[in-house]
């Protein structure tokens, strides 16, 4: 694949994310949990402040770009690693 196409093909994944399905507040909260992860770890990796991570979390504001895409990224990849627990697993 050339750059060219490489550009596009990422074009296209921003431009996806910008659409895709934020997870509820309760879920971004478990992702971060699970992972051991600090609010100030997610802020600083995001580049946002670590309240506004919170505010997220908490469900006070959404995620807005340019965040809202590295932890869009985040995010899934975190579901990845831990899926959210089936009913027949839930503690």
């Amino acid at each position: 694949m050339s750059d060219g196409q490489m550009d596009s093909v990422e074009a296209l994944l921003e431009e996806a994310r910008l659409t895709a399905r934020m997870p509820e507040p309760a879920e971004r909260l478990r992702l971060r949990q699970a992972a051991g992860l600090s609010r100030a770890q997610v802020a600083a990796a995001v580049g946002v402040g670590r309240q506004t991570v919170a505010n997220w979390e908490e469900g006070t504001t959404d995620p807005q770009p340019p965040g809202r895409f590295k932890y869009l990224r985040l995010l899934e990849g975190l579901a990845q690693i831990h899926p959210a627990p089936t009913p027949a697993q839930a503690p």
